[in-house]
């Protein structure tokens, strides 16, 4: 794998590629990962490939296309989302637009980006990776053991959060600002691909959980989906919704503390990252890193 910026700097080393994502494998322009290993020669990609995080040393790298399913046809959610949420307390991806050839053949726009990982957990916040649990939509491990978080739900189904006693527990198993911030974004962004699909979180273990933003190209789409409908959902009326991953944010919804604080969050937000003249300029970061290389994607892929 070879990157270039436009003064050359940039990385040559042998690495792994493999697809990667779910409806974007239908599509010409293929999800892929990139790995480092050891047994290649070199364990990270060691540079700093993006703006918004000082580190430099990667084990894995996503590359995202610029079309990706059916009801993303324009391209750019992915990065918008990523660069708004950077300002928010939940963990988001380092992001950057980029030109891919393949065998030296024109593979259109993609979106580099970090991967969400075990190792993405060591290089961020010194954890081990042998000592976390990372799940998918609330319960499915996706590495470690999602026993303690199966658990917590059935304590969840047991108790009311409107008892402050059971409220203050829960806020000692999970961290109730970055869940607050993970849930607006989301709702805000009108995420129609989440959160029975597209939702992870992630506990050093002995430790709180965490939620973290990843694959959002579903966000931006429908000016008229019901976000808020989504995220407290129970009879599976929407496509990537359902009881058993809308629990925990209905159950805090009990508690007239977290609803204060989440309304108080989101009337801050609004007036500050989620202004239109905040993420107006992200948007515009984007079109200004793609516009040039619009053509070529259009000729190569319609």
């Amino acid at each position: 794998v070879e990157f270039y910026e436009t003064d050359n700097r940039g990385i040559n080393q042998v690495a792994g590629l493999k697809t990667r994502g779910g409806a974007s494998r239908g599509f010409q322009q293929k999800g892929l990962k990139l790995v480092a290993r050891e047994t290649y020669g070199i364990k990270r990609f060691y540079y700093r490939f993006f703006e918004d995080t000082k580190l430099a040393k990667f084990k894995h790298l996503s590359l995202k296309p610029f079309r990706c399913s059916n009801w993303v046809t324009t391209g750019g959610q992915e990065y918008l989302c990523q660069k708004t949420a950077h300002n928010l307390n939940a963990e988001s991806l380092a992001i950057r637009q980029v030109a891919l050839f393949i065998n030296g053949e024109y593979w259109g726009i993609y979106s580099l980006e970090e991967t969400f990982d075990e190792f993405y957990l060591e290089d961020h916040f010194n954890v081990n990776p042998d000592s976390c649990n990372i799940l998918k939509y609330f319960g499915v491990p996706e590495h470690g053991s999602s026993s303690s978080m199966w658990q917590l739900r059935q304590w969840l189904l047991s108790v009311s959060l409107s008892d402050s006693a059971n409220y203050e527990y829960i806020s000692n198993v999970f961290d109730i600002g970055n869940f607050i911030d993970y849930w607006l974004f989301e709702i805000f962004a009108c995420n129609v691909d989440w959160p029975a699909n597209n939702s992870m979180c992630w506990q050093e273990i002995g430790s709180k959980w965490h939620c973290n933003l990843y694959d959002l190209d579903g966000c931006f789409v429908d000016e008229n989906f019901d976000g808020f409908g989504n995220a407290i959902d129970t009879i599976g009326a929407f496509p990537a919704s359902n009881a058993v991953c809308t629990l925990l944010f209905r159950k805090l919804l009990e508690s007239e503390s977290f609803r204060s604080d989440f309304r108080a969050r989101y009337y801050e937000l609004k007036q500050d990252y989620l202004s239109y003249s905040r993420m107006h300029g992200y948007l515009q970061d984007s079109v200004d890193q793609v516009e040039g290389e619009i053509p070529s994607q259009a000729e190569r892929f319609g």
